[in-house]
């Protein structure tokens, strides 16, 4: 039985699953999965040194991955497919964990990009708030 053949959980699971994950991740973790989240949600010009380091967390010297590693395998595997309600309502969700965190993605990501429409809204964590802004009310920095 192929491992790429299992179960796969529908859309709003695995971004429930992500944001879970996220809550037992320690700093050091969440530290390596911000490059890995700036990765898939923004457009393939991404280039950062860290991302590559990050590319790395496969398995080395015949270890199995650890949870850690299979985890970010299948946030990368399952964020493909999301659309931007998916990627809004994980950065929102995330926000109301640690918006330190989302802070330093949205840095990351206008550090790159110079794309300030990647940012989440300053209200309450709900992903139908994009839908309901006129493009929102961005501030010239």
């Amino acid at each position: 039985m192929s491992s790429n053949a299992g179960y796969r959980p529908p859309v709003q699971a695995q971004v429930q699953y992500v944001v879970e994950w996220f809550n037992e991740w320690s700093e050091m973790q969440r530290g390596d999965f911000l490059p890995v989240l700036a990765q898939q949600f923004v457009p393939s010009s991404y280039v950062n040194g860290l991302v590559s380091g990050v590319e790395g967390l496969g398995c080395r010297d015949d270890r199995p991955p650890s949870l850690f590693q299979c985890r970010i395998k299948l946030f990368r595997e399952w964020s493909e497919t999301w659309g931007s309600f998916e990627r809004e309502h994980l950065l929102n969700q995330i926000k109301a964990v640690d918006a330190a965190f989302v802070s330093k993605f949205e840095e990351e990501v206008d550090s790159v990009s110079g794309i300030d429409d990647r940012k989440v809204s300053n209200s309450q964590p709900n992903p139908l708030d994009k839908f309901e802004q006129d493009g929102g009310e961005g501030e010239a920095e």
